[in-house]
């Protein structure tokens, strides 16, 4: 059949035309987004995830063969939102939450839903801050007794605080009961400053299985032994909880803590040295740059064009330097991105070098500037694998390297 359509279509038609593209694209039904996976051998593969079973197994299009293992982390297509205010929630395993609506019985912390999270046994949680606009050393927070500790902002001295011991019991209603000496005590938290709740450290064993963190849209992020995924949930098991269901919609990433990788900013080098010639000594640092701003590397994405990306993990250092590090764990490969970091503006020139044992395995020249490189050197049978930065033509002046994403890998 042959349709005619005329060159001028009136506004009633082109509505009329508009709904029926609409009805087209719904009988087609919805186009399923793809998620990202980063392998730890370092390539990017996208699929449509539908599940992972407690093997490890992924199924899906575009999977096939993929294991757990083999991930280092899953980008899901959602839209980030928003952090609310509200108490601070640190658990046992790593991560925290912020919470609206909080109430405690003793057992369990339940509050208004997040991620479709509304409760958490108090076996799993590390601490609470309820007033997050009072400063809270990390210390002060930190599980140091078999007791609960109740932190509360002195009436007559403005940030003086002091810890109660005892056994929480409850939290409800604007009131907080805790047992001490024997006896429940309840506080007016409208008369008494509460600033947080120290969870006693009762030595809970710690959960098994595939470690990993899960962030949600909020940027609120839950560390735990990854156990399922399902097309609406992730399963993980937290350390006094076997089972805490998050809804995959407010998803935003899974990263795999595999046995297979570690990252080189996660050791303790065996040896560490950095003697410039000609610029002030800066000391390495982990994750950052050698100024300590976050890692920028010129680098070539899916073009021949280099665009700014920015690394989360890695090592930032500069000429002249040596870093050493044991290869105890018998990995096969080193990988990095290397490069000079986009703070020095298009400066810096340097030979960045990885010696096995002595040996020379690996050796470039990098510039400000220009894009960085990404190596990958086999490292099989080596037990101590150097990291060295040399200055270039132009003496070492602006000479901020950056190892990024350096990590060693078993793919064997």
């Amino acid at each position: 059949m042959f349709v005619h359509f005329e060159p001028m279509i009136s506004k009633n038609s082109a509505a009329v035309f508009s709904l029926l593209l609409l009805s087209a694209f719904s009988l087609a039904g919805p186009v399923s987004a793809q998620e990202t996976f980063e392998t730890i051998s370092g390539t990017t593969v996208k699929g449509q995830l539908d599940s992972i079973d407690e093997n490890g197994a992924l199924t899906g299009k575009g999977l096939e063969n993929l294991t757990i293992s083999q991930i280092l982390s899953i980008k899901f297509n959602t839209k980030p939102v928003a952090k609310t205010a509200g108490a601070k929630i640190a658990l046992v395993d790593g991560g925290s939450m912020m919470v609206k609506n909080l109430t405690i019985d003793g057992e369990s912390i339940s509050f208004d839903p997040v991620a479709g999270i509304r409760q958490i046994s108090m076996q799993s949680i590390r601490s609470i801050l309820l007033l997050d606009s009072v400063e809270v050393p990390e210390s002060v927070m930190a599980a140091a007794s078999d007791r609960d500790q109740v932190i509360i902002e002195s009436a007559k001295s403005k940030g003086k605080l002091t810890k109660v011991s005892g056994v929480l019991e409850s939290l409800s209603n604007g009131e907080l009961s805790l047992n001490f000496k024997g006896k429940s005590q309840t506080i007016n938290l409208e008369k008494v400053k509460v600033v947080g709740i120290v969870i006693a450290d009762l030595g809970t064993q710690k959960v098994k299985g595939t470690a990993a963190e899960v962030s949600l849209d909020n940027a609120d992020f839950i560390k735990g032994a990854l156990k399922e995924v399902s097309k609406s949930e992730i399963t993980l098991e937290l350390t006094g909880q076997k089972t805490l269901r998050i809804d995959r919609n407010h998803v935003s990433e899974i990263k795999i803590e595999s046995e297979n990788i570690v990252w080189l900013s996660s050791l303790e080098p065996v040896e560490a040295s950095v003697r410039p010639e000609f610029t002030v000594q800066r000391p390495w640092q982990r994750n950052r740059s050698v100024l300590g701003n976050p890692m920028r590397l010129m680098v070539a994405v899916d073009s021949a064009d280099p665009v700014a990306t920015t690394f989360n993990s890695g090592i930032g250092t500069q000429s002249w330097s040596r870093i050493v590090f044991s290869n105890d764990r018998e990995h096969n490969r080193f990988k990095a991105t290397v490069g000079v970091d986009m703070e020095t503006r298009g400066r810096g020139d340097c030979v960045m070098s990885v010696k096995g044992d002595g040996i020379q395995l690996w050796r470039g020249r990098v510039q400000g500037g220009k894009p960085a490189v990404d190596i990958d050197v086999d490292i099989k049978g080596i037990q101590r694998v150097e990291l060295i930065v040399e200055p270039g033509e132009q003496l070492d002046l602006a000479d901020h390297a950056n190892w990024a994403k350096a990590r060693f890998l078993k793919t064997e």
